[in-house]
Order: C-alpha cells, then structure tokens, then sequence
C-alpha cells in the first residue's frame, strides 16, 4: 500500500487549490512593485468605469503619501482627443473609483497623454460569423415566433435577430 505524498509547509500539509482565488494576490505584488497600490483597479477598471470609457482610459499608478493608503492620484493614460472630457469627468470617476472600493482611495485624477493599449483581460472581438442562407421553413418558424408581439418595431428587431441567429454557422 503506497502513502500518498503530500508537501509539507509551515506546519500543515498542503493540499491542491483552485487557482482563480490566488489571482489577485498574485497579481498585486506584481503590480505593486510596478508603482500599483491597489490590483483590483487594473482587474476591474471595467467594472468600474464601464466599456466605453475603460476602452478609453487605462489606469497607470496610484500614487499615496508615504504610509497612507487613502487619498491618492491616480495617473491615467488618455488620448489627447478625450483627455477634456476625462478632465471634464474626473470628479464622477473619482466618485466611482472610491465607491468601488468602499473608501477615499483617490482624491485627484493626474493626466498622461499617450496610445492606449488593449488591456490582456479584455476580450478580443470575434470575426463576424459566416451565414448560411436560411430555408422558407425556418423563416416562418421565426416570423410565428414574433408574430404575437404587439409593437411592431421589436417584431422587427426580434425577427432580424432570430435569422441572425439561425442563420450562423457552426465552425
């Protein structure tokens, strides 16, 4: 009968564990010795500003005083075209940023002009799907489907995207 080899460390035995929560704290000391007090900015800038200006921002740094962790500038990256208006916003993204995270974690938003970069976490865009041409029998299922529906902009609407949706194929 063969024992089973478990790894010693600190005292307890070690057991395999999912990787998913281990993430962030591996990320944040990654992130913290580029100049990154909090992971979960760059994790979740998504989250926290949503897709349209997440696609237009990325967040650089945190900066605190030394031995704060409150009241910070965040540096963000911004193309010269929506720099004004990310001025103009700063006060709502700040509102935002310290929601998020429960606390005053920045108190000024510090501007840096240059090309953003698709963040690795964000997904890339698929290729439009190939169609195939639908039969007579599945376009009168779809228009059935919809024909019970009342306004006559979302039977529309509804339809299109029913044949849309039939109509790709499978790679």
């Amino acid at each position: 009968m063969q024992k089973k080899k478990f790894i010693k460390r600190r005292g307890a035995y070690a057991t395999p564990q999912a990787i998913g929560p281990q993430i962030e704290r591996l990320l944040s000391l990654f992130v913290k010795s580029q100049g990154f007090a909090e992971a979960r900015i760059i994790l979740d800038w998504e989250k926290i500003m949503g897709t349209s200006l997440s696609r237009q921002t990325q967040p650089q740094k945190i900066s605190f005083l030394k031995g704060q962790r409150g009241g910070g500038a965040l540096t963000l990256l911004v193309t010269s075209a929506i720099a004004p208006e990310i001025m103009h916003l700063s006060p709502q993204i700040i509102e935002r940023i310290n929601g998020y995270f429960g606390y005053e974690a920045v108190q000024r938003i510090v501007l840096k002009h240059g090309l953003i970069k698709e963040m690795q976490s964000q997904r890339k865009e698929h290729p439009h799907a190939v169609q195939r041409k639908l039969e007579a029998s599945e376009i009168q299922e779809i228009t059935n489907l919809v024909a019970e529906i009342p306004d006559e902009n979302l039977q529309n609407a509804l339809s299109k995207l029913g044949m849309s949706l039939m109509g790709r194929k499978n790679p």
